[in-house]
């Protein structure tokens, strides 16, 4: 299976949340696209930033054109007048070679009449003696010489054959003599052809290739420019075309996000109650982008956008997350966000690294508590330097690093019983270990196992 299907299947396998996401919260796009995953419009974000990209590409076409209009009417002009030269000429391929073989013919005209002439006689006319007239006498005594000797028969053979090729011959020689009887008009028309084409030639050429590549080209680029769909004017109808349909989209996008909104707010209040926030007070809110130009409103987010605001104590002011809350709010809203996101995604492993990132021991026993139902429906993994939150873990784990032979090597062991209390107790203390942290390490996990 090739690595990116292995990736996307994993994605549906396992979620691993960094101690960056946090920041990321603060981002109005991070808090749009979690929003999105859970009112399950990802695709319909996605749908709408393949049809954003169209929109874009024909606008940027449409600007093209309106300005290089005058510029494509010159171009047009030209390629008709450059086509036209060839549609009157109407050249065809080999003509120019046959052209130039007949100007050399019409400058070697005498000494051709006179060799034709010469070698014609010879083979049929000659007064000492014409070659056929040889030929055939020679193969009539021979003939007849066969009944004596019939060895002779081949040398009869090849003598009518020699006859039949140079009677052939001759009459190649007569026509040859024939077409040097030539109008003069003739010559002059094809010396101007010939003179038509070399200046052809010399525009598009130099090869013969290279002229009728160049009128296949033209040709093809005259009817793209004189194609009615990519003119300005269709250009432009197919713009408000698409923007009808984005719009569409956009909207509908919009509406699924307004009703999740107000799904999402309620369930982020009654999650942040577990983490001491019961008094807290959400409102995800969608807004709608405002600009003059549907382009200008539009983005890959869609045309609306939501923002996470919080009041998290009585009488305080609603205010947009990234504004007000502290590093352990923010952390509290990661932390359900991704509980509720994965119920809703139904996703079986969470992996949640560092875990304890900018919060204190005091949070820490609440965030144990929430991932430790949140591992009612799932399997977490959770790295964490807080012993109130490795107090809750159904199994502990402790990575060490250790040198052998000039190489660190990573090992994982399982903790139970006392040495999950003695590393317990050294992530609370350090190494000064002593009764009372051994025992306070004692009574965290007696306090994780009642709650459970």
């Amino acid at each position: 299976m090739p690595l990116r299907e292995l990736q996307r299947f994993g994605a549906l396998l396992i979620e691993i949340h960094g101690q960056g996401e946090n920041r990321s919260l603060m981002r109005p796009e991070i808090q749009t696209e979690l929003v999105d995953a859970f009112a399950g419009t990802t695709e319909l974000r996605r749908r709408f930033a393949r049809e954003l990209v169209t929109l874009r590409e024909v606008a940027a076409e449409l600007a093209r054109a309106r300005a290089q209009q005058r510029e494509r009417r010159e171009r047009v002009e030209w390629l008709r007048h450059c086509l036209g030269d060839f549609e009157r000429l109407d050249p065809r391929p080999g003509e120019r070679a046959e052209l130039e073989r007949q100007v050399k013919i019409f400058g070697s005209l005498s000494r051709l009449r006179d060799s034709l002439g010469r070698g014609l006689d010879q083979l049929r006319e000659s007064e000492e003696g014409a070659v056929l007239d040889a030929l055939r006498r020679v193969g009539r005594e021979t003939a007849s010489l066969v009944d004596l000797d019939d060895r002779l028969a081949d040398a009869v053979r090849m003598l009518d054959e020699a006859t039949i090729l140079v009677d052939e011959a001759a009459h190649e020689l007569a026509a040859g003599l024939d077409r040097l009887d030539l109008d003069p008009r003739e010559e002059a028309a094809t010396r101007e052809r010939l003179a038509a084409l070399d200046r052809l030639y010399q525009r598009f050429g130099p090869g013969e290739d290279e002229v009728f590549e160049a009128q296949a080209a033209m040709t093809a680029e005259l009817e793209r420019l004189l194609d009615e769909s990519r003119s300005p004017e269709a250009l432009a109808d197919r713009l408000a075309e698409l923007e009808v349909q984005a719009s569409e989209v956009g909207a509908e996008l919009t509406k699924a996000r307004r009703v999740a909104a107000k799904k999402l707010s309620t369930l982020m209040v009654r999650e942040l109650a577990d983490l001491s926030m019961s008094r807290v007070r959400v409102d995800v809110r969608v807004t709608e982008h405002e600009a003059p130009t549907f382009l200008e409103r539009a983005s890959n987010l869609g045309t609306s956008e939501v923002a996470v605001f919080m009041a998290p104590n009585p009488g305080e002011p609603m205010t947009a997350l990234h504004e007000t809350a502290s590093g352990g709010e923010v952390a509290r809203v990661m932390l359900v966000l991704k509980k509720i996101l994965a119920d809703a995604d139904c996703v079986p492993i969470l992996v949640f690294d560092e875990a304890d990132a900018e919060i204190g021991g005091r949070l820490g026993l609440q965030v144990g508590r929430k991932l430790r139902a949140v591992a009612q429906s799932h399997q977490v993994l959770c790295v964490t330097h807080l012993p109130q939150i490795a107090a809750f873990a159904d199994q502990h784990c402790l990575v060490s690093k250790r040198v052998d032979k000039g190489r660190t090597i990573s090992e994982l062991s399982v903790l139970v019983g006392e040495a999950r209390e003695r590393e317990l107790a050294s992530m609370a203390r350090g190494e000064a270990l002593d009764a009372q942290a051994l025992e306070e390490a004692s009574r965290l996990i007696a306090l994780a196992r009642e709650e459970a």
